[in-house]
């Protein structure tokens, strides 16, 4: 067997055990990192039939050795990710009304149904050109009226509003670390391939996909997401009322006082690396972006596994 198949699977099963996920064989073969070719399903089966001793299987997942209790842990998870992604629905069809907005999407593992019960709700959110800052604004005002903005306190399925970009800048590829001892930046090319469209129209997912096609080198087997009749929002209504908005006037306005009020440890770490960026066509406030720590930890688990 190909030294190469097991150091994929290797790597692909230590990265969810991170976030204390097991994986299926057919999710194996779907998030299988593989910089350096793709693998079938079917190879991936054979191999996994070896047992190999690093690897532990049960109940139909896999695991790494000694980590059964994930099982447990993600069928508990996966009954808290089914609650908070009915509320993401919910606000997620409110802030369908907004016309600037052409796609809104949930991350963070929510569509893999791994989330932890005081865990907030992260929205992915796409405006049309110049109206980023102007979209936030709105969405932010929402969250506020709504009791729906996490606090240091209270972040249990409210709504983090912390990534939004233009219809004309969907390529990621600018915001991943560099490769580290040969390791690119698995947490990007996993946010990118598990976001869920909740919201969509006029192809803005599709077009997102397509403009981050550079990510098959890392992962050959992703898939766009597809959601069902009932995951998806429905785009017939809008409130014309804010079309009110739809002037550079207001963007520029909306854009000075965002930049007015913005928490001064934001503005110091603003357009200096990834973590935190802000432009006229991508807002992103992570501040505490844990990329490198996961990587870290990844590197060190590899090691020891391997």
């Amino acid at each position: 067997m190909e030294k190469t198949l097991e150091k994929s699977i290797l790597q692909t099963i230590i990265f969810f055990d991170l976030f204390d996920y097991p994986l299926t064989e057919l999710e194996i073969w779907k998030f299988l990192y593989s910089p350096e070719k793709p693998y079938s399903l079917s190879e991936i089966k054979s191999y996994l039939r070896l047992s190999p001793s690093n690897i532990e299987t049960y109940q139909g997942f896999y695991f790494l050795k000694n980590r059964r209790e994930t099982i447990d842990i993600k069928h508990d998870r996966y009954k808290e990710s089914f609650i908070k992604f009915k509320k993401a629905k919910r606000v997620a069809k409110i802030f369908s009304i907004i016309p600037f907005i052409k796609l809104i999407a949930i991350g963070n593992f929510i569509p893999e149904n791994n989330t932890k019960k005081e865990s907030d709700i992260d929205f992915f959110i796409v405006t049309k050109k110049n109206r980023v800052w102007i979209t936030r604004a709105i969405c932010v005002a929402l969250t506020i009226i709504l009791q729906l903005r996490p606090t240091p306190k209270n972040k249990k399925n409210k709504i983090c509003l912390t990534f939004y970009t233009t219809n004309q800048d969907l390529n990621f590829k600018k915001l991943s670390l560099p490769k580290k001892e040969g390791i690119g930046d698995l947490y990007l090319f996993y946010w990118i391939a598990t976001l869920y469209p909740l919201y969509n129209i006029d192809k803005a997912y599709e077009k997102f996909i397509k403009e981050n096609g550079w990510l098959k080198n890392y992962l050959p087997n992703l898939l766009p997401i597809m959601p069902s009749q009932k995951r998806k929002i429905d785009s017939s209504f809008k409130c014309f009322m804010l079309q009110i908005f739809n002037f550079n006037f207001w963007e520029k306005f909306t854009k000075k006082i965002q930049l007015k009020i913005l928490p001064s440890n934001l503005k110091k770490m603003a357009n200096n690396d990834t973590r935190v960026i802000l432009n006229n066509s991508m807002l992103k406030f992570h501040d505490q972006d844990r990329r490198e720590e996961y990587r870290n930890k990844f590197t060190t688990n590899l090691n020891k596994f391997s």
